[in-house]
């Protein structure tokens, strides 16, 4: 582990049943938690998991059309519990799966909970099945006063092999070694 105080990974994850190679595949553990798991295993930090106050369902279809319906609507899901003190970390890691090509939308709860993270460093994942999309350009949309560094796309299919893409990533952003 290395040494990064003043660090917080948030992140927002689902298990259940996900799209998987053209087919399903119900997973215990969702992508976006075990990419945080990685990272939290490369740096010391604080991690909160942001959970739905009106819990996602383990079903994909049913995730598929709330999650579309919350989009049209411009929705802002409520966040179970209290969000952590932002202020006082200097760095904030956030990582989400990708939903309809788009961060989901209890991600912009809690960037205008937390006012788009201004003055932190941001430093975003994503994981995805069909693609990244602009998920990780939302990011620096949603948190204009923050410096977003370059983020981190996984792959959900690839997450068991994405330890080297994460030692890198870590490298790169946060010792600042170049690759």
């Amino acid at each position: 582990m290395t040494g990064t105080p003043n660090t917080l990974l948030v992140f927002f994850s689902r298990s259940g049943e996900n799209l998987w190679d053209g087919g399903r595949r119900t997973l215990e553990i969702g992508n976006t938690k075990r990419v945080a798991g990685m990272i939290a295993e490369r740096i010391e930090c604080d991690i909160f998991e942001i959970t739905a106050a009106d819990p996602y369902s383990d079903e994909f279809d049913s995730v598929d059309q709330r999650s579309a319906q919350e989009l049209r609507d411009n929705a802002r899901p409520a966040i179970a519990g209290e969000l952590p003190d932002v202020g006082k970390y200097e760095r904030i890691i956030v990582g989400s799966p990708v939903w309809h090509a788009e961060l989901p939308m209890i991600l912009r709860t809690f960037f205008d909970e937390t006012n788009g993270l201004a003055g932190k460093d941001v430093y975003p994942f994503v994981t995805f099945t069909g693609g990244a999309g602009a998920a990780l350009s939302e990011v620096a949309a949603a948190c204009p006063q923050a410096t977003v560094h370059q983020g981190l796309p996984v792959r959900g299919e690839d997450v068991d092999n994405a330890g080297e893409d994460v030692d890198a990533w870590v490298a790169v952003e946060f010792h600042g070694e170049e690759l």
